[in-house]
């Protein structure tokens, strides 16, 4: 379990007591190194296997810290002191200008972050509608990047921050930016949900090549003004669903709706891709192996139930 406050990254380990037939919880506190718990987070987030942990911190700087799990039962997980600062596209800001004030950062203020389910991709949404991605690999060979260790001196204003992030290697693997030649373009509004599309391995189909069409890069999209988009989290190209589902093809009630998505729901069980989505008053289902009319074709079956 992580928590966080302005100030503090705190961890904690939970497993079920021995010989408790209720199931009780014992809790123990895990030691963060100073450097990684004294500085905050507004965003703390674990992968799904349990060994990475995403921090971002107050300014939207996001970084990656290894968590070492233990064989023993009664040994605890420790966050190693290595970390890693993780490299944003670069975006053009649209309040630059010194009319518009603090706009600038504002806007690049992170909203959400989410992980794969199989923890090797890592996406981030930001209030201007930017989308950042980064994947997890092996290093082959040692580099010059400086791995930073708890203790080390940190500063915003620091440029060697921003020089060889990816070349960061953590236990011989490192996280990279992803769709390096075609980053994944910016929304037209600010990023309200994301949620990767869980692997549906008995529905899976091989490609002319003889590969599986792997669901664990497709990242789903939505804004503040319900455009729904799919993307392919590592090359940054709409999925085949986002290509015959453009956001003039959605419902005109699900892009009225007023109250933002809280979260999501995946029902990929006995062949189907459903996502649901819901809000504080509002349940909305996405069947994604159906699409949907044109606006034209939508207007010609409403005049034909007209007439009808």
């Amino acid at each position: 379990l992580a928590v966080a406050t302005i100030a503090e990254v705190k961890l904690f380990s939970l497993r079920r007591r021995k010989g408790d037939e209720k199931g009780a919880l014992r809790i123990q506190k895990i030691d963060v190194p100073k450097v990684l718990s004294d500085e905050g987070a507004r965003l703390v987030t674990i992968s799904p296997d349990g060994r990475w942990l995403s921090i971002v911190r107050p300014n939207s700087d996001i970084y990656m810290a290894r968590i070492q799990q233990t064989s023993a039962s009664n040994e605890k997980p420790q966050v190693m002191p290595q970390f890693a600062k993780l490299k944003r596209a670069a975006r053009h800001v649209r309040h630059e200008k010194a009319s518009h004030g603090t706009l600038g950062d504002y806007e690049r203020t992170i909203r959400s972050v989410v992980f794969s389910d199989d923890s090797k991709v890592l996406a981030s949404g930001d209030i201007s509608g930017c989308v950042d991605t980064w994947v997890l690999g092996t290093a082959t060979a040692p580099t010059n990047g400086t791995v930073k260790r708890s203790g080390a001196s940190e500063s915003d204003d620091d440029s060697s921050d921003d020089e060889d992030d990816d070349d960061v290697v953590i236990e011989g693997e490192r996280w990279t930016t992803a769709a390096t030649e075609s980053p994944i373009p910016r929304m037209n509004s600010s990023i309200t949900l994301l949620s990767f599309r869980p692997k549906s391995a008995p529905t899976q189909k091989l490609l002319a090549n003889g590969t599986h069409q792997s669901g664990e890069d497709r990242l789903m999209v939505l804004t503040s003004e319900h455009q729904l988009i799919e993307f392919d989290a590592r090359d940054g190209k709409l999925s085949d669903w986002s290509r015959r589902n453009p956001k003039a093809y959605l419902p005109a009630e699900f892009r009225g709706v007023k109250d933002r998505a809280m979260g999501c729901m995946w029902d990929l069980f006995e062949g189907r891709e459903r996502l649901w989505l819901y809000g504080a008053s509002w349940l909305w289902m996405f069947d994604l192996l159906q699409d949907f009319p044109s606006p034209d074709e939508a207007a010609k079956t409403e005049e034909g139930k007209t007439a009808g």
